[in-house]
């Protein structure tokens, strides 16, 4: 009776002991939704928690650096550059394209969504974003620069579904108007938020966003050290097809970035689209 006892007792312990081990989570398991902003994407890759611990975070100076997001080592410059087209083709992509055109007269590269990599951060306000993982990367770069210098830049608007572009514009149309949506909202599938690639930014004083107009001059200086250019550049409009934006910027790479501003060119004068 004693020998049964025992062994069922061993029986349960190893039945107990499987079940506690099959109700674990992987490290590894897919974390699935974008940011609340950017809308969901069937093609956005999903980011596993060992990225989460590092890339969601606030975006501190004092936190997360741009060398501790997994995955997301510098890329030469000829690499961020290799692919350097910036121009639309019926045929689906196989790599992201640092330096696509996406505007008014070029849409969304087909397949853009699936070569992509977003991953998701959060601002100091406690929203979370989804934004390509080298944009991302050297976003935090810049904003540790800038933190030195007593500015604090942070993450406003970044990727955005095509549906969810259409159901802001909509709603901007709604609220002042056709002709102002036209000018300062992209169509869906001709905004740059689709990339991936480009950041909307804030600054941010006692907890509170303000306008930053005597601040983002600052922030303009060191955007091409860091790989980002300014988009929609004063005086521009004509050639970008949108009014000034002094809080959009772009990621395309150091040695694009610093040839760009260099010139005082927009993308589209440096492809050769304008």
């Amino acid at each position: 009776m004693k020998n049964r006892t025992f062994l069922f007792l061993l029986i349960a312990s190893v039945l107990c002991a499987a079940l506690v081990s099959c109700a674990r989570v992987p490290a590894s398991a897919p974390v699935n939704g974008p940011a609340a902003e950017a809308g969901t994407s069937a093609g956005a890759r999903e980011v596993t928690t060992a990225h989460i611990t590092k890339a969601v975070t606030t975006l501190s100076p004092t936190q997360t650096t741009a060398a501790e997001i997994p995955g997301a080592p510098d890329l030469p410059e000829e690499q961020t550059t290799a692919s350097a087209t910036g121009k639309i083709s019926s045929a689906p992509i196989s790599e992201c394209d640092y330096l696509v055109l996406v505007n008014k007269t070029h849409a969304l590269p087909e397949g853009w969504e699936n070569v992509i990599e977003l991953v998701q951060a959060e601002n100091c306000l406690g929203e979370t974003f989804s934004v390509e993982r080298q944009t991302l990367n050297h976003f935090l770069k810049l904003q540790k620069a800038l933190a030195e210098d007593g500015i604090d830049l942070e993450l406003y608007s970044t990727y955005r579904s095509v549906e969810r572009q259409k159901e802001i514009r909509e709603a901007i149309a709604k609220e002042n108007g056709e002709d102002y949506a036209k000018r300062y909202v992209a169509e869906p599938g001709h905004s740059e938020h689709h990339t991936g690639l480009a950041i909307d930014a804030c600054i941010v004083e006692d907890g509170a966003i303000v306008s930053g107009k005597e601040v983002f001059p600052k922030v303009h200086a060191r955007l091409a050290e860091f790989g980002f250019i300014l988009r929609y550049p004063e005086g521009k409009e004509e050639i970008t097809g949108f009014a000034y934006e002094n809080w959009h910027f772009r990621y395309v790479g150091a040695a694009a970035a610093k040839e760009i501003y260099a010139a005082g060119l927009t993308l589209e004068e440096y492809l050769g689209e304008n």
